[in-house]
């Protein structure tokens, strides 16, 4: 718990450093209102991106398939021919 107090504090201490500056570039250099926290819109998110829909299995995407020799052609055929009877009870 020690550890996360000292670096809630540090993080506490860089932002107060932080807001200082601010303070003082806008006292001596700007010369700029600071407008009230209340009085100041929310911020809203925004989707910067687009997600492009795609299929994992589509060869065009992934390539080809690395297992594809892996698992003999009769184990498949084995596989599904198990699921069938075992779905069919």
């Amino acid at each position: 718990m020690q550890i996360i107090g000292d670096a809630l504090q540090f993080t506490q201490d860089v932002v107060e450093g932080k807001r200082k500056a601010a303070f003082n570039d806008n006292e001596y250099i700007y010369h700029e209102k600071v407008p009230e926290k209340d009085s100041l819109p929310p911020i809203k998110g925004a989707s910067l991106v687009k997600g492009i829909p795609f299929s994992v299995t589509d060869p065009d995407v992934a390539g080809q398939d690395v297992f594809a020799r892996l698992v003999p052609l009769r184990a498949h055929e084995a596989s599904s021919m198990y699921r069938l009877v075992y779905n069919f009870f």
